[in-house]
């Protein structure tokens, strides 16, 4: 989803004035390459307390995994909402890790966010970075989706 866009930018195929700042003669003006990018936000930082021992992961740390529709929208035959259980070690510097198997956390996120973002590179090079705008929760739609799958987490967490 960003390499196919970065090589026709490289090759002088894209945004004249983004090929331009990037140092690439523009062969093909074709403004919609590096738009329309689509990614999945996941929510994280709900961490409960387990009741019985968590065991080791043994699936990437994604140990289930539910989709459900979301309250409030129609019913398209799609859940909307996506909610996980990871038992991987929290990683911060503000809070100690949990004991190995006396914590879980719930993942969040909506299946099919409306917002959509872009990239676009930073030079002719391959090693020259990628500039990447998610646009994570640009629509109205996606903050209430958003909301809503949080609030389906803390749910479930909370049982």
């Amino acid at each position: 989803a960003l390499e196919t866009p970065a090589l026709l930018m490289r090759s002088g195929i894209g945004p004249h004035g983004i090929l331009q700042v990037a140092g690439v003669g523009c062969l093909i003006d074709m403004p919609e390459i590096g738009r329309n990018l689509q990614d999945h936000l996941l929510g994280a930082g709900n961490l409960y307390a387990a009741r019985k021992p968590v065991p080791p992961s043994r699936l990437q740390h994604s140990e289930s995994m539910t989709y459900m529709p979301a309250a409030g929208f129609a019913v398209t035959g799609q859940p909307e909402i996506v909610v996980g259980c990871g038992v991987a070690p929290i990683v911060s510097e503000r809070f100690q890790a949990p004991a190995a198997g006396t914590a879980y956390s719930l993942l969040f996120g909506i299946t099919h966010p409306t917002s959509r973002g872009g990239m676009r590179i930073s030079g002719p090079e391959l090693d020259d970075r990628l500039i990447i705008d998610p646009a994570y929760l640009q629509t109205s739609q996606d903050r209430k989706l958003f909301r809503q799958a949080l609030a389906a987490a803390r749910e479930i967490g909370h049982r």
